[in-house]
């Protein structure tokens, strides 16, 4: 529904805090297809950092 990243942003790096933990993610691959999807759950906060280029 998001409408997927902005072309300044670093899809490979993707935060995702849920509770106490933290997990890095490559949104990347998992829009293409690589990697496996990862349901969000009430709560969650993701963070997508820009590219330096």
């Amino acid at each position: 529904m998001a409408g997927g990243v902005t072309r300044i942003a670093n899809a490979k790096k993707v935060t995702l805090k849920r509770g106490g933990t933290v997990r890095t993610i490559n949104l990347s691959d998992i829009t293409s297809g690589k990697g496996a999807d990862i349901p969000l759950q009430d709560g969650d906060m993701i963070t997508i950092p820009e590219s330096l280029f």
